[in-house]
């Protein structure tokens, strides 16, 4: 039974990806939904992310010391977050 629906989870949620492929132009575009998102919806996205990641962090059956948890996390914060902001241009001080 739950083979089979961790399958069916699988094969849904691929299709549903591929449909939705047709709409979206670019990673920039996936990564900030087109920025068309109020910012209560993209705040409530972005904790949702961090309180997946830490969970996962959390409970993991390796013993890790919480601040290595939480440097791991805001590592990757910092990882995903830079990607989501131009960069400055060279000439900016000029």
């Amino acid at each position: 039974m739950l083979p089979t629906a961790i399958v069916c989870y699988l094969l849904v949620t691929m299709a549903l990806g591929a449909w939705s492929s047709r709409f979206v132009k670019s990673s920039g575009a996936f990564m900030l939904a087109g920025k068309q998102l109020p910012l209560y919806l993209s705040a409530s996205a972005l904790f949702a992310t961090w309180f997946g990641s830490e969970t996962i962090f959390e409970f993991i059956p390796i013993p890790v010391p919480h601040h290595l948890t939480a440097l791991a996390v805001s590592i990757m914060g910092m990882i995903i977050g830079s990607n989501l902001y131009p960069r400055p241009p060279d000439n900016i001080l000029s």
